[in-house]
């Protein structure tokens, strides 16, 4: 299910003064991700071309200004598009089509219009310079429930979790040498499917990280689970990164590869300045890795019963 289309209504982007250079340049980068860019300007929400159809018929626009697509007769289905709006007119055919909307609503908004932040909208952008193909296809993905592939290392690749992992999962957290340390999953699979799905809801919807699954590219294998969460200190609510590589895949230098992945996206895309790690006093290789990352103890601690060393790394900028 890829993303293969945008649609704008471009005469009402220009009526309205948000016809700008940054979203111009946006429009005109997707061809090389091969995403067609649908202009409906001036087609009603009742036109018989779109309304009741499953997919937009015709690509239409001016070739020569670079807008849209060059391509005529162009059957792409409503579920491979997202619009991108500035008013609830154009929200409204968004819905109709049951298609994913990136609103838009620059700071200098015309009061004499409705403001689109009260509007059922996936996502809200004031400019659309910092807006890319991946921000584009992330919004796509969250609309239609797809996991986001969050992090590429050398080897692999962390992505978000999916009800489909639930048996490699279960796999991961069997042997006693992943328990010892840290819970395990629920034994009632009925419990831990309901868990994963308000995670992901939740967690991933509205904070954007979490713990995810690893993934081995050479073998599409799930290897491990890592991520971030949030830790509870004297502070307020801070990240802790935590991790799980499969007992097979251990030794093999996964999870140094991994956490440093977690705390350079940690640092640049979340723009966190400090992470915890909590350890149980007994886990050595992750005491060791602990230091090799550059954290620093700061205190023992009780925490769910386990005796548990807490570790701080300051990010720099």
């Amino acid at each position: 299910m890829p993303l293969r289309a945008v649609i704008i209504d471009r005469e009402k982007l220009i009526e309205h003064d948000n016809w700008s250079e940054p979203l111009r340049t946006l429009l005109l980068s997707l061809h090389k991700f091969d995403i067609a860019v649908v202009d409906i300007s001036g087609k009603d929400g009742t036109n018989p071309a779109l309304a009741g159809q499953s997919s937009i018929p015709e690509a239409t626009g001016e070739e020569a200004a670079g807008i849209v697509h060059p391509l005529l007769n162009l059957a792409i289905p409503f579920s491979d598009c997202l619009v991108i709006a500035d008013c609830e007119d154009t929200v409204g055919k968004a819905r109709s089509w049951n298609v994913a909307v990136l609103g838009y609503e620059p700071p200098a908004l015309d009061r004499g219009r409705p403001s689109l932040i009260h509007t059922c909208l996936d996502y809200l952008v004031e400019g659309f310079e910092e807006v890319d193909f991946d921000f584009l296809e992330r919004i796509y993905k969250r609309y239609h429930n797809l996991p986001w592939t969050v992090i590429e290392t050398e080897r692999c690749y962390l992505r978000e979790i999916t009800l489909e992992d639930l048996d490699a999962l279960y796999e991961l957290y069997r042997p006693e040498a992943i328990t010892r340390y840290m819970d395990g999953l629920n034994e009632e699979r009925e419990k831990e499917e309901a868990y994963i799905k308000a995670y992901i809801h939740h967690m991933y919807r509205f904070c954007g990280y979490g713990l995810w699954v690893v993934m081995e590219k050479s073998t599409g294998k799930l290897i491990g689970r890592a991520g971030l969460s949030h830790l509870e200190v004297e502070e307020g609510t801070e990240l802790e990164m935590g991790y799980a590589i499969a007992a097979d895949c251990q030794r093999q230098g996964y999870a140094t590869e991994v956490c440093r992945g977690i705390l350079s996206y940690a640092q640049e895309a979340l723009g966190a300045r400090k992470i915890y790690c909590l350890i149980h006093r007994d886990n050595l290789p992750s005491i060791r890795l602990a230091g090799k990352l550059g954290f620093q103890w700061e205190k023992n601690l009780i925490s769910n019963g386990k005796e548990m060393q807490r570790y701080l790394k300051i990010l720099h900028f």
